[in-house]
C-alpha cells in the first residue's frame, strides 16, 4: 500500500473513510464518503468484496441483478477463519510432519514458515477452518481460544503446548471491511455473474480476486483482476495501442497440451480451458 501510495497526490489517495455511494453515468462517476463529501471522477473500480455490498448505495443497481431469477443478491462469499501460531522448536520432529486435517473444528493445519530461512525457534503453524467449523470458532471467547486451539493441536501432538510461544486470530467474516473471507460461487454464478464482473456496467469496473475464476481465493487473482483493469482503461484512453495482454490470453485455446490461436469458426473454447490458458500465462 505505501509503494501504492507514492504514485499519487497527497489529496488523491484518501484512507480511512468508508464509502457509500457510486452514482455512474455517461459522463462520469461521483463517489460518496461517510462524511457526505463527493470526489468525481472518469471511472470508478469496485475493489471490495461482494459481501459489503449490500453496505454501499450504487446509483444505478446491476443491471445483472434483475436478470437472476435467483434469491441470492450478490455472489457468494466463504466463511473461514484461520489461528496463527508461533512455536520455539519443532515439536513434531523424529514422528510426525506438522501438517493434519480432521473433521473439526479445526479443518487444516500446516506450517507457514516451511523452507523459509531463519532459526529453529522462528516456526508458525495455521490452523484453518470453513463453514460451520468457522462459526464455532468465531463463538470461542477471546479469553479460551488459545487453549482451545492448542486443546485441538494437543489431540495430534503432545509437547505442542510446551513450545507455544503466541497466536493470532484472524477472523474475517467478523471483520467489518470484508464481512466474508474469500469467494465461492454457487452453482451457477460463475455464468451468471462472471460475464458481468468482467464487463462491468459503464463508468463502473470490478476488481478482486472474486472477479478472476482462474485464481478464485488466491492473491493472483487479485493481480490478475486488477492488471486487467488497469489495461482495460489505459486502451479505452489511447495510452495503450496494442492488444492487452488480458486480450491475447483470452484469444487463447488449448488443445492437446498446445496452445493455439483460437478460431471461432473451427474451435471453440470451454471454461476449462481458458482457466488452462490463463494458468500458463502467468
Amino acid at each position: 500500500m505505501e509503494e501504492l501510495s507514492k504514485g499519487f497526490e497527497a489529496n488523491e489517495l484518501r484512507r480511512g473513510e468508508a464509502v457509500t455511494e457510486v452514482a455512474t453515468n455517461e459522463n462520469g462517476v461521483k463517489v460518496r464518503v461517510g462524511d457526505g463529501e463527493s470526489t468525481r471522477g472518469d471511472y470508478v473500480v469496485v475493489a471490495v468484496p461482494p459481501s459489503v455490498w449490500s453496505d454501499i448505495t450504487f446509483k444505478p443497481g446491476f443491471w445483472v441483478q434483475k436478470r437472476l431469477h435467483s434469491p441470492y443478491r450478490f455472489p457468494q462469499m466463504g466463511k473461514n477463519v484461520k489461528f496463527l501460531m508461533g512455536f520455539n522448536s519443532p515439536f513434531w520432529a523424529g514422528h510426525k510432519g506438522p501438517g493434519f486435517s480432521t473433521d473439526g473444528p479445526i479443518n487444516l493445519v500446516w506450517e507457514s514458515t516451511e523452507n523459509q530461512a531463519g532459526s529453529e525457534n522462528e516456526i508458525a503453524l495455521a490452523a484453518f477452518s470453513g463453514g460451520q467449523d468457522a462459526e464455532a470458532c468465531e463463538q470461542w471467547k477471546a479469553s479460551e481460544r488459545q487453549a482451545n486451539y492448542l486443546h485441538e493441536l494437543g489431540r495430534a501432538y503432545q509437547n505442542a503446548n510446551q513450545a507455544f510461544v503466541k497466536g493470532e486470530f484472524e477472523d474475517w467474516p467478523g471483520a467489518a471491511w470484508t464481512k466474508a473471507s474469500y469467494s465461492f460461487p454457487r452453482p451457477g454464478e460463475v455464468m451468471k455473474w462472471g460475464p458481468f464482473l468482467e464487463a462491468g456496467q459503464g463508468r463502473l469496473h470490478f476488481a478482486g480476486e472474486h472477479t478472476c475464476y482462474a485464481f478464485v481465493g488466491y492473491m493472483e487473482g487479485a493481480l490478475q483482476s486488477g492488471l486487467r483493469i488497469a489495461e482495460k482503461l489505459a486502451k479505452r484512453d489511447g495510452i495503450l495501442k496494442n492488444k492487452t495482454r488480458y486480450e491475447q490470453i483470452r484469444s487463447l485455446v488449448v488443445t492437446g497440451g498446445k496452445v493455439f490461436e483460437r478460431r471461432p469458426t473451427r474451435q471453440r473454447i470451454t471454461r476449462r480451458a481458458a482457466q488452462r490458458a490463463f494458468r500458463r500465462s502467468w
